[in-house]
């Protein structure tokens, strides 16, 4: 088989559109073309285009953040009260008000420009979904989250929690801080220490954690790109709530930033784990840490600021224990305990008198550069006017003296097939296909859609196919056809009107032929309305640099979930007999038989808006039909929107049509036919 029609793809990720158009009918050629409502149509979607598995995917974008629970009315800027989070995945799994627990609110510009929920502690800010009894799962999973934490290591408690899973039982998780001593660091927890899986001590900068359940025996930990911890287990593996800031006692709140959480019910293969987690570092702009040669190999402790006398113990093995920063007097002790460590003092205040100890074992002490002042016998000096007393340290070295290393995400190798990083694709990936005939042979066309990640732009392309069932020639491209189109053909442009002064003959898609509604959705802000018509309809003198509007490698837009349709010849099993038999020569048998020269049409809707029918023969366009459920006038959607130069994307004709000759009337006094 031909390698065009096999070939598996990725896709960015895409914005959904929550209402996008009824069951519309056009009638042509004596064949009737409607599409199913698109809403129930959609595809799962995660992450940079790893779908297959996902149950949730939460994104703070204000495209999915509601101020009503019925997930209706978007949030308009910081400080709004969020009752609804709407679930990108396409699970319906929304994040609701927990009971009558406090809601979060929605920031803009938080994690490095991008937004977030926050959430408090003191009021137990928290949302939920709860999974009916049908849809709970219990198995191998992924779960990717996006956070940050509000408040410092001295001021967390027992189980403050970014995600849960269900009830205080073995069967269900929580990842967030651990109980007392361990709420210092960020867990995994089922029961204990013993029984949960470590990522690393908390922080107040953005983190992105990931806990992967292979096999259902193994759960890994990792943090912001870097493996953390793994340990066999087979707990924790059931889904029955998603809670989102809570512990699975809803009990403990957390004061937090979440900004993404993506879940899914298997584990990802090597390029996948890769394909998302780099999606997310990239757009939340988490760099790969650098840490001294060898601490990736120890176990991390990390302290952000150590209070008045707050110190830091190691463990019995080998740590690597970083200290950002301190107060200004009194702080405590600093031993690295057994094994051998790395301590690197890479900030510092103004606290004198400290003791650092390595504790035994091959220990190395780091002082960065940029605070180092001095150093005499078993005494460092800062900038800061703070100083340290050190004991039983092999090497005391400036970290300008000390080799570093980049500790991150690396890209997996045979990962050349996959989406690459940055969520860009080939220009021209395929999508559906269609063929001309049921019985395949060298007489059969292949109608192929595609996708352009560039631009959104597409093609319809056909392809004669060889006997051996593999792609031949190209016949023709729609969207080269499309460049020569003469535009004044108006009569291949309709546009039904969908409001209340709609007629049954449709209307043409002209500038005075719409009605005041649609008119002010194309005239947006800068009532530049018929050249947004035009524009649509493939006049490119205002496209830029030459005018406002959104540039296009292609008049034709993308063809992403739509399947080709191919109408030849009648061939329907509409019966002759009972109630279909409609008197003498009006039979379907009669039309087929005197429709074997039918126009042979292939119809597919592409995200430019509009339904397209082409001959299938010779690729020339025949129909291009705007549904006139599509026109709105807000922002960052309806018929405008496609030529904003911000245009990402979102489906417009995106269904597959639903054909079928029809016996009916096409006017209104007029007698049915086929």
């Amino acid at each position: 088989s031909s390698p065009g029609i096999t070939r598996e793809y990725c896709h960015k990720q895409m914005y959904r559109k929550k209402s996008s158009f009824r069951r519309l009918g056009v009638l042509l050629l004596l064949a009737v073309v409607g599409f199913g409502t698109h809403s129930n149509a959609y595809a799962l979607e995660g992450p940079s285009g790893v779908n297959e598995g996902i149950k949730l995917w939460l994104d703070a974008n204000p495209k999915y953040v509601y101020l009503d629970a019925a997930c209706l009315n978007e949030v308009t800027g910081t400080g709004d009260v969020v009752r609804c989070w709407e679930d990108r995945s396409g699970n319906n799994a929304h994040a609701k008000q927990y009971r009558s627990r406090s809601l979060p609110t929605y920031a803009a510009n938080t994690i490095n420009g991008q937004p977030v929920l926050k959430f408090n502690k003191t009021t137990r800010d928290g949302l939920w979904h709860q999974l009916a009894s049908l849809d709970r799962w219990s198995g191998a999973y992924t779960l990717f989250l996006v956070v940050q934490q509000r408040d410092p290591v001295s001021s967390i408690g027992s189980w403050q929690s970014y995600f849960s899973t269900g009830g205080r039982n073995n069967r269900h998780f929580q990842l967030g801080h651990g109980k007392n001593p361990h709420e210092s660091s960020v867990w995994v927890w089922i029961r204990n220490s013993g029984s949960s899986t470590k990522f690393e001590s908390s922080s107040l900068e953005p983190r992105i954690y990931v806990a992967s359940h292979q096999d259902d025996t193994t759960i890994t930990t990792y943090t912001n790109g870097k493996k953390n911890h793994s340990r066999t287990s087979s707990d924790g593996r059931a889904f029955y709530h998603y809670k989102i800031n809570l512990n699975r006692n809803a009990d403990k709140g957390n004061a937090s930033y979440i900004a993404e959480v993506a879940l899914y019910s298997r584990t990802l293969n090597d390029c996948e784990f890769y394909d998302v987690y780099k999606y997310l570092l990239d757009k939340y702009g988490i760099t790969d840490e650098t840490m001294p040669e060898g601490a990736s190999a120890l176990n991390s402790l990390y302290q952000e600021s150590l209070d008045m006398n707050e110190g830091i113990t190691g463990t019995a093995g080998g740590d690597y224990i970083r200290v950002d920063g301190t107060a200004d007097s009194n702080i405590g002790t600093i031993n690295g305990s057994g094994g051998d460590d790395i301590v690197y003092i890479k900030g510092w205040g103004a606290a004198r008198n400290s003791s650092v100890d390595g504790g035994g074992g091959n220990d190395t002490l780091i002082i960065d550069s940029s605070i180092f002042s001095s150093k005499s016998i078993n005494k460092v000096t800062f900038t800061t006017g703070g100083d340290i007393t050190y004991n039983n340290f092999s090497k005391v070295v400036s970290s300008s003296d000390f080799p570093f290393e980049t500790t991150g995400l690396e890209e997996p190798e045979g990962c050349d097939d996959e989406c690459p990083s940055g969520n860009t694709a080939p220009v021209g990936v395929p999508a559906a296909v269609s063929f001309s005939s049921r019985s395949l042979g060298s007489d059969t066309l292949v109608f192929q859609g595609q996708f352009d990640f560039d631009d959104w732009s597409g093609d319809l392309v056909a392809y004669e196919l060889e006997d051996d069932g593999s792609l031949g020639d190209q016949k023709w491209s729609a969207a080269v056809m499309l460049e020569s189109k003469d535009l004044s053909a108006t009569t291949d442009w309709t546009s039904y009107n969908d409001h209340d002064i709609a007629t049954s003959t449709g209307q043409k898609f002209e500038w005075s032929e719409l009605d005041t509604a649609q008119q002010d959705d194309l005239n947006a802000s800068d009532n530049k309305g018929s050249e947004r018509l035009d524009y649509l309809r493939g006049d490119r003198s205002n496209e830029q640099p030459a005018g406002p509007f959104r540039s296009r490698n292609r008049l034709l837009g993308d063809i992403f979930r739509s399947r080709p349709v191919y109408v030849g010849v009648p061939n329907l099993a509409w019966p002759d007999t009972g109630a279909f038999d409609y008197g003498e020569a009006t039979r379907y048998s009669d039309f087929a038989a005197a429709q074997q020269s039918r126009t042979p049409m292939v119809y597919v809707g592409a995200n430019d808006g509009a339904l397209h029918g082409f001959h299938a023969e010779t690729g020339n366009e025949v129909l291009r039909y705007f549904p006139g459920d599509l026109y709105e006038a807000g922002d960052k959607a309806g018929y405008h929107f496609l030529t904003d130069p911000d245009y990402d994307h979102l489906p417009y004709v995106d269904g597959t049509p639903v054909v079928s000759d029809a016996f009916i009337k096409t006017t209104p006094s007029g007698d049915p036919s086929w």
